[in-house]
């Protein structure tokens, strides 16, 4: 649960995070909107975020206005990284799925993973943090 301004409670324990990596795909993205949008609606709270949302074709981005203007509202706080399977040959942006790349390049600093998607994503996003050394009570999955 985000109590705010990077604060967390876990299984009632209460700690305090800077950043938070956020990984998603499909409707996986609906939860983790919910605690990026308490993040980003506080602009007194220093959280940072990186958010990775992967998809198979562009019309497939649930939230997508809502994300983009969360993250153009707050360069400052917020990364977002659309990634898509099956891009149209128009796509500019990230192609292929959330992979272990990605998740290095991008998770770095991390103090904190919150992780939904369907299972084969979840089960992905564990091996890789569990060989990056990501430790289990740094990780939620939804």
């Amino acid at each position: 649960m985000y109590l705010g301004c990077g604060r967390i409670s876990l299984e009632g324990i209460e700690r305090n995070v800077k950043s938070i990596r956020m990984i998603c795909a499909g409707s996986g993205i609906t939860p983790i909107l919910a605690v990026l949008s308490a993040i980003m609606d506080d602009k007194e709270d220093p959280t940072t975020c990186v958010v990775l949302d992967g998809n198979r074709e562009e019309g497939d981005i649930l939230c997508r206005d809502q994300v983009d203007t969360l993250t153009e509202q707050n360069q400052d706080r917020l990364k977002l990284v659309h990634t898509l399977s099956k891009p149209s040959k128009g796509w500019t942006g990230r192609r292929g799925r959330v992979d272990e790349a990605l998740i290095r390049e991008e998770g770095r600093g991390g103090d904190l993973w919150l992780v939904c998607g369907p299972e084969g994503l979840e089960r992905e996003v564990k091996r890789i943090l569990s060989v990056m050394e990501v430790a289990d009570e740094n990780v939620v999955f939804f």
